[in-house]
């Protein structure tokens, strides 16, 4: 089953991010009814999916530096190349706007 984590900006829900392989593809896809700012300049609203063979640069960039992620990575047990649960332990400590949470 693939994993999908709510994306918000500005405390609005801006998207979904799926894990359709793990550690190899993921979907950005904007929610419907999505009328904020990008979530990135590079992710216009437009487009509405984005497909990623690989951690998307953008959300990787959201992550700690390599010390805090080790950290982070040997006090949650978690994988490095499990981006959708870094996401979620860092949750709404993310870089700038951008907040993390399981989506249910």
């Amino acid at each position: 089953m693939n994993k999908i984590i709510k994306i918000y900006n500005n405390g609005i829900v801006a998207g979904f991010l799926e894990e359709l392989d793990r550690g190899k593809k993921y979907r950005f896809k904007y929610n419907i009814g999505y009328k904020s700012d990008p979530i990135s300049l590079t992710m216009p609203i437009e487009k509405n999916i984005y497909d990623f063979t690989g951690i998307p640069p953008f959300f990787d960039g959201l992550l700690p530096e390599e010390l805090r992620i080790q950290q982070l990575l040997k006090i949650k047990k978690l994988d490095r190349n499990d981006i959708l649960s870094l996401l979620i332990a860092i949750g709404k400590n993310l870089k700038g706007t951008i907040e993390a949470e399981v989506n249910e």
